[in-house]
């Protein structure tokens, strides 16, 4: 059984470093892609992608440094190194 896609495709990946302290870094990398369709314009089809996404990564970023997203607070103190 042969699969046939003959429409194109939008990707879009973005991705973050995040700096958490003591020399330690994360790299945070989100992407997907979806079937450009008869008619759809790419580029914006690109841009409403990568809303979508800078939202999630948003999301995902604030949830590793430890800062409530709907809030912007911080979730927990960090103790002090002495």
């Amino acid at each position: 059984m042969d699969i046939k896609n003959n429409e194109d495709k939008a990707w879009v990946t973005l991705s973050q470093i995040i700096n958490l302290g003591d020399y330690e870094n994360v790299k945070i990398e989100v992407g997907y892609s979806q079937t450009i369709k008869d008619g759809e314009n790419p580029i914006e089809k690109i841009k409403a992608m990568e809303d979508e996404l800078e939202d999630f990564l948003v999301r995902k970023v604030e949830e590793i440094k430890g800062v409530d997203a709907k809030e912007n607070k911080p979730k927990r103190k960090r103790r002090k190194r002495e």
